[in-house]
């Protein structure tokens, strides 16, 4: 089914959790989901609550952005609130933490299966690139 989905949707970056996790249907759907974007060559592994031993390799700049995670949260009251296992100030100081690791302000951050960077794709003129080419001391 996630296969079918994936296909269907032509889908290029696919998010699922990784499977470093507490809870067995994440842990689930992150085997099942890897097994079904095999073929992909972009898949993340996000931070939940409940994952142990998280190491990210990939982090998103949230600058800005972690208020409106906080108030999709709130939202959801009744599925992440209610046990106790999502706390918002957390979430907050999380996106710092990884902001931190990441060298950002807030960031998200995430493991990655597979994660190929499109290099030919045009690089607009806020994407300053810094190439270093026979470096010697």
């Amino acid at each position: 089914m996630i296969e079918e989905a994936a296909r269907a949707l032509r889908a290029e970056v696919v998010y699922t959790h990784t499977p470093q996790d507490t809870h067995q249907d994440h842990r689930a759907t992150a085997v099942a989901t890897l097994a079904a974007c095999r073929r992909l060559s972009r898949v993340l592994m996000y931070e939940a609550p409940t994952s142990v031993a998280f190491s990210p390799s990939l982090f998103v700049d949230l600058n800005g952005l972690v208020e409106a995670k906080v108030d999709l949260l709130r939202a959801h009251v009744s599925q992440v609130l209610k046990n106790g296992l999502v706390d918002l100030e957390a979430v907050e100081a999380q996106a710092r933490y990884r902001g931190f690791q990441a060298r950002l302000r807030q960031a998200e951050a995430f493991e990655t299966d597979r994660f190929v960077l499109d290099l030919t794709a045009p690089a607009s003129s806020a994407d300053p690139v810094l190439v270093l080419d026979d470096v010697t001391a």
